[in-house]
């Protein structure tokens, strides 16, 4: 690498190299491993996806994604995906998510190199610093809230009143992929095929 390369943070001129200098030298797999592991799979992600699903099902509203979806693609999804958003899906990360907590497999490099205490603390706190900032926004966003706590936490939950109300319930067509006009056979004949 040039060491003529820089990176341009706030006016200050940071080299790139020693910024890398751990992930290539001898260390760099077992950094590597710790990242992917606590990072970038498994736990942090289920958790991510338990809150957005909460966030699109209930807090946001499926009448009111359902409506959203119809304007961007012309047509309502199919109605179980509404159960899926609301139900099924929060079910299953959660239930996941709990499997992964109670199933833990403490990190091992090659099935050989145990990590020591201090690796594991360093890896759950990498997890850590990227699941805590949802709970500590809720409660902030409760905190600065005016009112009784179950005021607070039923204003908190409840949609802006300047967003897109759902629409009445619109008559799902009876076809498999719920389109309500047919495409056209001059626009079949135009897709090109592998």
């Amino acid at each position: 690498m040039s060491p003529t390369r820089y990176w341009n943070v706030d006016n200050h001129k940071l080299p790139t190299p020693p910024m890398c200098y751990p992930s290539v030298l001898q260390g760099g797999m077992y950094i590597f491993q710790l990242f992917d592991y606590f990072a970038s799979s498994g736990i942090s992600l289920l958790f991510f996806g338990i809150f957005e699903c909460i966030c699109i099902g209930w807090v946001y509203g499926a009448d009111r994604f359902y409506d959203n979806i119809q304007d961007m693609i012309g047509y309502r999804p199919w109605p179980v995906m509404k159960i899926c958003w609301v139900a099924v899906t929060p079910a299953v990360c959660l239930a996941t998510f709990l499997f992964a907590l109670i199933r833990y497999v403490p990190l091992r490099y090659n099935n050989t190199y145990v990590y020591p205490p201090w690796g594991y603390a360093i890896g759950w706190l990498i997890a850590i610093s990227s699941m805590i900032c949802i709970p500590l926004y809720c409660i902030y966003i409760v905190l600065r809230t005016k009112g009784s706590l179950f005021e607070r936490l039923r204003l908190v939950v409840i949609p802006a009143k300047d967003l897109p109300q759902p629409k009445a319930s619109v008559p799902v067509p009876d076809t498999l992929c719920m389109r309500e006009t047919p495409i056209p056979s001059e626009t079949l004949t135009q897709i090109p095929h592998p």
